[in-house]
């Protein structure tokens, strides 16, 4: 019996890779929706993906780790994180014999120390992981036994301090043509993008950072159209985008498919281009034939 528990999107994607990768067996998916419409995306995912037992939802980490300890014994059990508070929940899994495994959460996955990306916006919460010595990265805490990565090489070289617990999600990230059809139904995508002869830029979180239309002719002036997939957390709205590019013929991608995959939505192969500011896509399709523009680099 396997559990997969998931708090983004792009976790049920990864799930999902580790699936394929694996003989069959009876898979039970956990999604914790704190995300924007996570309940609907939960009813999608329940109504289009029967490749799950059963699929539950809960408004809360707390409360989905408890049903976790009070439903499931001698599973496996695959988590997106042990830090902080989270590995003193872990230890109540283990406790009835489960066998806990972390999967990949994009860059994150590969820091060494969180601490630095959090101290800033939760000094308080980073005081207390430290004086109670919590764990300060993912996959550090006892009771993960394994730890599936994408990129096994990078781990190795990054994350030397829990490398022994890394195992390759073998079937990649890259999703299948099925699984491309199934996330088209699970974020009702029923219209979409030209990417003839398109760049696709992935916006930033603020409006400030995103570049002028000289930028974007200097990375690349032979396009036909700029397809513009927004942060999802973005501070800016359609219409501030349609007027900074008022000049070219602009595809306002706002759909909550993460961007990861968005560029499987758009036709990686037709694409000319894909600018963003240090978004994982960089990670993910670096062995693509995209030319990949990362500004926040391109800025050094």
């Amino acid at each position: 019996m396997e559990v997969f528990f998931v708090s983004k999107p792009i976790q049920y994607h990864t799930a999902k890779r580790i699936v394929n990768s694996r003989q069959g067996g009876v898979r039970d998916l956990i999604i914790f929706g704190h995300f924007t419409d996570g309940i609907n995306f939960f009813e999608q995912v329940k109504t289009y993906d029967k490749s799950w037992r059963n699929i539950y939802y809960f408004d809360s980490r707390l409360k989905a780790y408890f049903f976790i300890f009070n439903t499931y014994s001698k599973c496996q059990i695959f988590l997106d994180s042990d830090y902080g508070k989270d590995c003193l929940l872990l230890k109540l899994m283990v406790f009835k014999s489960n066998t806990i495994s972390l999967f990949e959460e994009g860059l994150f996955t590969y820091e060494k120390s969180l601490v630095n990306k959090y101290k800033t916006k939760y000094p308080l919460r980073t005081l207390i992981y430290k004086i109670f010595n919590l764990p300060v990265a993912l996959g550090t805490s006892k009771s993960v036994s394994k730890y599936y990565v994408y990129d096994l090489q990078l781990f190795k070289r990054l994350r030397p301090d829990c490398y022994s617990k890394a195992e390759e999600i073998s079937s990649g990230f890259y999703p299948t043509s099925n699984e491309i059809d199934l996330y088209k139904k699970v974020f009702n995508i029923s219209e979409f993008p030209d990417s003839k002869k398109a760049l696709l830029y992935i916006g930033p979180k603020f409006f400030n950072d995103v570049i002028s239309l000289n930028d974007v002719n200097r990375i690349e002036n032979e396009y036909q159209n700029l397809i513009f997939k927004p942060h999802p957390g973005a501070d800016y709205s359609y219409a501030q985008i349609c007027e900074k590019y008022s000049k070219i013929n602009i595809i306002y991608f706002d759909n909550q498919i993460p961007v990861e995959l968005s560029v499987f939505i758009c036709n990686v192969n037709s694409l000319l281009c894909l600018i963003h500011h240090n978004s994982s896509v960089g990670m993910y399709l670096k062995n693509s034939s995209l030319r990949l523009i990362d500004l926040k680099h391109e800025k050094k």
